[in-house]
Formats: C-alpha cells, sequence, structure tokens
C-alpha cells in the first residue's frame, strides 16, 4: 500500500456507483426516501453538517448515475439540535411518513434514544458515527458503519505498548453524567495495555469544559508516567495537552477518534510535542475509492479537504443504497444490510457482522507542523480488523 499520488484516478472507484446506479426492467419511477436525523444546530451542529454534506455528495452522484434502479435518492433530513429527546420525536415522524430505513444520529446517546421506536416500527437504523458498545445490542434493527469503542481501545492500548514502548501510563476520564465515550473508551484501552505488559499507574476524573485540568494532570506527573492516555472529545484534549506541556511533560499523549475534528488542531499550542489518536478515516489511504471521494469533494467545495465526519457520511450512504438495490423490498433492507460484505468505502472495505457491526480498519494518526505552520495529521499506521499492523511511511 502507497500514499498518495498527485494523479487522481476515477475510474474503478466509479464502478461502484455503477453497479449501485443499474437499473432492473421495468423502470419505477418514484423515489427512494432515506431518513437523516443528524443535529444541523446545537452544540454539535458542525459534525451534523459535514456528516449530511457526505451523505448528500454521495446520493448526489447515485442520482446523477441514474439512482437506485432508475429511482433518485429523496433525503428526508431531520434536525435533532443536538438533542436525545429530539432524535426520538424524529424517528417517530420519520416513522408515520412510512420512511423505513433512517441514517443516523451523530452521537451515541442520540442513536440509543432512536432503539425503542425503531423496534416498535421495524424502521432500520444505521448510524455513521456511534461508536458506544451497546448501540446496536438487543434491537435487530440498529446497525452501525463505524468500528466499536472496544475494537479501537483494543488496537490503541495494543499499539501504544508494542510498537511506542509505552508501559507506565496515566488515564484522564470524563466522570460527568453523559462521559460514557472517555469512560468506556477508556475501560477497554486500560485493558488491553495491561493485558499487553503495560501499567496503568493512575487513573483522574475530570469535568468537561473545566477551567483548568492541571491538578490531575501533575497527579499524573507525580505518577512518573512515560504516556497520558486522553479518551476525551478534541476542546478538552487539546487543552489538556497544552497544559501537560507547560507542565514539563515531554513523553507521549494519545486518545481516540474524539480528537479527529479541526477544533482540536486549531487550539494546539506551539508545542503539542509527541501525540498520536485513532482516527476513521485517512486522506492519505491509497485506494482508488478514497482518491475518487477526494477529488470529488475538491470539486465541489473549492479545494477542501474531507475529514471524518464527510468520510462516514459517504460510506454510510453508499452501503444504504447498495443494501436498498438488493432488497426486494424498501421495508425488507435490514437481512440486504447483514450481506454487506467488503463494501468498497472510502475509510476502507466494510463488512456488517451478524451483531450489525461494522468489521473494518482503523487508522493512526500522529500530530505534526504542516508546511504552511499549522498543525495537523499524519497517518502512522492501519490496523486491520484482524489486529494486523501495517506501517505508513512519508
Amino acid at each position: 500500500m502507497k500514499f498518495l499520488k498527485s494523479a487522481v484516478y476515477l475510474v474503478l472507484a466509479a464502478t461502484v456507483i455503477l453497479v449501485i446506479a443499474g437499473c432492473k426492467s421495468p423502470p419505477q419511477p418514484e423515489s427512494v426516501k432515506v431518513g437523516v436525523i443528524l443535529p444541523m444546530s446545537g452544540e454539535f451542529a458542525p459534525y451534523g453538517k459535514k456528516l449530511f454534506f457526505g451523505i448528500k455528495l454521495m446520493a448526489d452522484e447515485i442520482n446523477t448515475n441514474g439512482g437506485i434502479d432508475c429511482r433518485k435518492i429523496d433525503l428526508v433530513l431531520i434536525d435533532n439540535e443536538s438533542k436525545v429527546e429530539k432524535s426520538a420525536v424524529a424517528l417517530r415522524t420519520l416513522a408515520e411518513h412510512k420512511i423505513f430505513i433512517v441514517i443516523g444520529a451523530y452521537t451515541s446517546a442520540d442513536t440509543f434514544a432512536l432503539k425503542p421506536d425503531a423496534l416498535k416500527y421495524k424502521v432500520t437504523v444505521i448510524s455513521p458515527m456511534a461508536t458506544n458498545d451497546l448501540v446496536t445490542e438487543r434491537n435487530p434493527y440498529i446497525f452501525r458503519t463505524c468500528f466499536s469503542d472496544s475494537f479501537q481501545g483494543k488496537a490503541i492500548g495494543r499499539f501504544a505498548v508494542n510498537k511506542m514502548q509505552l508501559d507506565k501510563i496515566g488515564v484522564m476520564l470524563n466522570i460527568d453524567e453523559n462521559g460514557t465515550y472517555s469512560r468506556d473508551l477508556g475501560r477497554a484501552t486500560t485493558g488491553e495495555i495491561i493485558a499487553s505488559g503495560g501499567k496503568v499507574l493512575t487513573v483522574e476524573g475530570y469535568y468537561r469544559k473545566s477551567d483548568t485540568y492541571v491538578p490531575q494532570l501533575k497527579n499524573i506527573l507525580n505518577a512518573g508516567v512515560n504516556g497520558i492516555f486522553i479518551p476525551s472529545y478534541a476542546e478538552e484534549a487539546a487543552k489538556m495537552i497544552n497544559e501537560a506541556r507547560k507542565l514539563g511533560f515531554q513523553g507521549y499523549m494519545f486518545g481516540g477518534d474524539g480528537w479527529d475534528e479541526d477544533t482540536f488542531f486549531n487550539q494546539l499550542d506551539a508545542t503539542p510535542g509527541h501525540c498520536f489518536f485513532v482516527s476513521m478515516f485517512s486522506a492519505r489511504y491509497d485506494s482508488p475509492e478514497t482518491r475518487h471521494f477526494l477529488e470529488k469533494m475538491r470539486t465541489e467545495t473549492g479545494g477542501r479537504e474531507p475529514g471524518v465526519c464527510e468520510a462516514q457520511g459517504y460510506d454510510t450512504m453508499g452501503i444504504v443504497a447498495k443494501a436498498i438495490q438488493n432488497s426486494v423490498f424498501e421495508y425488507d433492507i435490514r437481512d440486504a444490510l447483514y450481506n454487506i460484505k467488503d463494501y468498497p468505502g472510502v475509510t476502507g472495505k466494510i463488512s456488517i457482522d451478524s451483531d450489525r457491526n461494522a468489521i473494518k480498519s482503523l487508522f493512526i494518526k500522529e500530530v505534526v507542523k504542516k508546511t504552511d505552520g499549522f498543525f495537523g495529521p499524519r497517518l502512522i499506521a492501519v490496523i486491520d480488523p484482524s489486529g494486523k499492523h501495517e506501517k505508513y511511511k512519508e
């Protein structure tokens, strides 16, 4: 596998679209309605908008190539306003309008809110970003196209100990009531650190959006660690890194997929030091599908490079379209999703297992200073579902 080269290859990636777009006879004139529940306002609006951009990019591409069996995709978007209760209302609204497939939601908490009515109304829900392990449990109508917290936790714990030689770890955990992402990812990662022969010397709790994390960081540094694990979202992760460096810590700091946002890189101070994190997507991943997606994004946005949300939205819509094409009826899409195997996504090959979880690779990136003077990610490793590690080099 090689890094992206300057040339852009479109032919192989386009075959996925053409397969989806192939018409059956006789053609059916009606559209295919796909519900979308995302935060278009409120705290998580920036991410919801990026997800929808990726979803719409794929839908428009399919429609331009003839649709699904000659039927256009009609996206029915409902803004949940970044609120759990609005997510549940949105699903009921879509169910009442006989929409049997829904992409959503953004957070695991919002996706949990969809579970009761998804089962009640037999609406298939597929989440592009909900990583909590329990999201898909005990409900045959909930799927996901992202990896789970336990999978990324095992991968990053093993990578930290075996590849980065970090054997004395301190952990920062969010102890807010809604801090389940941090705690679940923290448990999975620390468990793997210990299983791989490392030690977790101390675990410090914090509240999100605190004015400072210096007291907890001082306790971690006093324990004599050579690595600090921060399973958190972008804003507080950047703040903790900045404060730890000011306290004199020079070791590695690492985290999960919550770091991979522009807000993280934009808030780093001049000397973030050695940092790495897990991600669902890398623009540096060399595949025909990724090259096609990058060119499409740059054309549509005037040169902007896509991030995780756009990529996950794009792949999720592609998988939904493939499942619809393979369904006898729209409300039968659930069975077709189980048969998704090695779908050629821009985030890598994706299969759906019997528990409705995505089986896919993950990417490990490090923080580097770019030529323009700003910080950004650099791909250093790809870990496939079996745990096999493939190293990347500039």
